[in-house]
């Protein structure tokens, strides 16, 4: 069901990207321009920004104080930042290799880095400077890390010795905790809640009936095992801790049951302190704003892609692309 949003605050903001020039099929020149907008949810108040050159990419976040948007480009995975006053770009020199994964606070960027074959969480100053290895386990596979969005903690799993652990540490003081151990459990994908008041984690052993999604409340360090076999690293959780968005499934942890399915949605995010999300529907290549508490969508009608909550302030960054060449403009 489709129906316009009116209670919603949140905007979207933009950026437009332009590479030069390549060739296409006939033998003439070809511009891929990739646009990124602001607007209302909505979709009014539309605006572009310019002057950032960068492909391909995936997410471009945008800092809690709206100052500036970071992004990975190219096959290299470069690192830049843009300032939106300045309508400058900085890009990053890194003693290490990333990918596409990244978090950004008004100060730091945060991002996986593998160096020696070996992967670790790393943060770099949001105007450049030394990086700093957070986790320092020199793991052989990636760390599936979570920074909270008001940026206080960093979670992530670990294995130390016989013992597996999912660590919780203090980014103000970098001192760390082990918030909950075991010997046979395998934690994965942890995140902390948006209050702050739990961890939501996965975790695998080789007992099929203790395999699934699980809650620990950090005042009790009680688990409350809330769903079978339900097993992705990209969900949400709303500030209410009531509804979680696995893929396209939507759960209420409140009465259980069967979940809600929205169909072709990717990437979902609950806005900061809504029960509505954001998220990417595929089949009509659109970005939508659809509503936990009652199942309503509201399609913005155009395309875009890799929509971006930034938190508090509920801007929504996404992209599209548009070819230009001799034949005329494609999207």
């Amino acid at each position: 069901m489709i129906r316009k949003l009116t209670t919603v605050a949140a905007m979207f903001i933009a950026i437009l990207f332009t590479w030069g020039c390549e060739i296409d099929d006939s033998g003439g020149p070809y511009h891929l321009t990739i646009h990124v907008r602001i607007m209302d949810a909505d979709g009014s108040n539309q605006e572009l920004l310019h002057n950032i050159r960068s492909w391909p990419l995936s997410f471009v976040k945008l800092t809690p104080d709206e100052q500036n948007l970071i992004y990975i480009y190219g096959y290299t995975m470069n690192l830049e930042r843009y300032s939106i006053a300045d309508e400058t770009t900085y890009e990053y020199d890194l003693p290490f290799e990333t990918d596409f994964e990244f978090d950004v606070t008004n100060d730091w960027v945060y991002l996986q880095g593998k160096a020696n074959d070996n992967y670790d969480v790393y943060r770099v100053p949001m105007d450049g400077g030394a990086s700093t290895n957070l986790t320092q386990i020199a793991a052989t596979d990636k760390v599936e890390y979570f920074v909270s969005p008001s940026g206080e903690w960093l979670i992530y799993p670990v294995k130390q010795d016989t013992m597996h652990h999912i660590m919780q540490m203090n980014l103000s003081t970098l001192e760390q905790t082990s918030v909950i151990s075991d010997s046979l459990l395998s934690y994965r994908w942890p995140q902390i809640s948006p209050d702050l008041s739990s961890i939501f984690y996965f975790h695998y052993s080789d007992q099929d009936s203790t395999d699934g999604f699980y809650r620990l409340d950090l005042a009790t360090l009680e688990t409350t095992k809330l769903f079978n076999q339900v097993y992705t690293s990209s969900y949400s959780i709303d500030n209410s801790v009531r509804y979680i968005i696995f893929g396209s499934k939507l759960y209420d942890v409140f009465l259980g049951g069967s979940p809600y399915h929205f169909a072709n949605m990717s990437y979902p995010q609950f806005l900061f302190n809504s029960t509505h999300f954001i998220f990417h529907e595929s089949s009509y290549d659109t970005i939508v704003n659809g509503d936990a508490e009652t199942g309503l969508q509201d399609s913005l009608g155009m395309g875009g892609q890799f929509p971006y909550v930034s938190k508090p302030s509920n801007k929504v960054v996404f992209w599209y692309e548009v070819y230009s060449s001799n034949k005329g403009v494609t999207q």
